[in-house]
């Protein structure tokens, strides 16, 4: 292995660069000069969750809840009393949801499936929030 330099040209090196400043041989560049910063844009999650043919399909073929075996037809069969139920805000169809689910002996994943089977991206729903009240961001947006 070749060394470039001795110790002579090391310490002519350490004086030049050592103190950062500009000079005749020695140009500070910033740290953008040497990559790029990434800007990461969330755009919020707008949901309308509904009960229709197309979310009773996705509720049917979903893995997570395919352990239910013939609960899962009972389930579906009680959603499919309420076809045509739609809603912006969650709370409101939860009302109609939430029981059926509890029914229905589902674990709390399981009934998260559910939920997220009958969510429906709607760009002029509102805006759905956290718990703090914070903006979710879509996971789908890119």
């Amino acid at each position: 292995m070749r060394q470039c330099g001795g110790w002579t040209h090391r310490r002519r090196g350490d004086k030049l660069y050592g103190a950062c400043e500009e000079g005749v041989r020695v140009k500070v560049l910033p740290n953008e000069v040497f990559g790029f910063l990434r800007v990461t844009v969330e755009r919020p999650l707008r949901l309308r969750w509904e009960i229709t043919d197309e979310t009773l399909a996705a509720v049917r073929a979903d893995r997570r809840l395919a352990k239910l075996g013939d609960g899962l037809d009972a389930l579906v069969d009680r959603l499919v009393e309420h076809r045509g139920l739609s809603a912006t805000e969650r709370k409101r169809i939860a009302q109609v949801v939430d029981p059926i689910l509890r029914s229905a002996g589902l674990s709390a994943p399981q009934a998260k499936a559910v939920w997220a089977d009958l969510a429906v991206q709607d760009p002029d729903a509102p805006v759905v929030t956290n718990r703090k009240g914070e903006p979710e961001p879509d996971p789908g947006a890119s």
